[in-house]
């Protein structure tokens, strides 16, 4: 009887883990973004790689039927510059640990990459003032060729997002 007890504290002991906390937040919406065509400032930061700003119009689609909301940011990436990066469009499913209720502006902070996802393609971006929400990216950026897959890919190290419009 003592076992079955242990294990249920144990089991207690895992829902409540940091990990766990991050699989309880919800999607409250999707982020598409548009990056903007030749405007993109390079720092070389030696082997090969860069650090580029892009700046990118978004579109906010909340959820639960909420009116959208247009975002002015910038993408920060390090790495290989790929072919066509000046016109892509970004996706990421907007979660939060809160759910929204159609708060305007939610989404104007500064993400950051997620340092426990280093090495991942696309590590999930977490708010660096409101750290309940995260951005989670949908679609890999662009389809690569087979000769494009020995060099590593861009990271995303960090996006700014500025409320532009809300409905009123």
């Amino acid at each position: 009887m003592s076992w079955r007890l242990l294990m249920g504290v144990a089991l207690l002991a895992l829902a409540s883990a940091p990990g766990s906390a991050q699989e309880m937040r919800m999607e409250i919406g999707l982020l598409t973004c548009s990056l903007a065509e030749n405007n993109e400032a390079r720092v070389p930061t030696g082997a090969a790689s860069e650090r580029r700003t892009q700046e990118m119009l978004c579109a906010f689609k909340p959820t639960n039927n909420g009116p959208e909301e247009t975002y002015a940011g910038t993408l920060e990436s390090i790495g290989q510059e790929q072919e066509g990066s000046a016109r892509r469009v970004m996706i990421w499913v907007v979660k939060s640990k809160l759910a929204a209720e159609g708060l305007p502006g939610m989404l104007q902070q500064t993400y950051a990459a997620d340092p426990a996802a280093i090495g991942d393609d696309a590590p999930r971006l977490i708010g660096e003032t409101n750290s309940s929400i995260v951005l989670v990216a949908m679609a890999d950026r662009h389809d690569r060729t087979t000769s494009d897959k020995k060099q590593p890919p861009s990271a995303i190290v960090s996006v700014t997002l500025q409320l532009r419009t809300t409905p009123a």
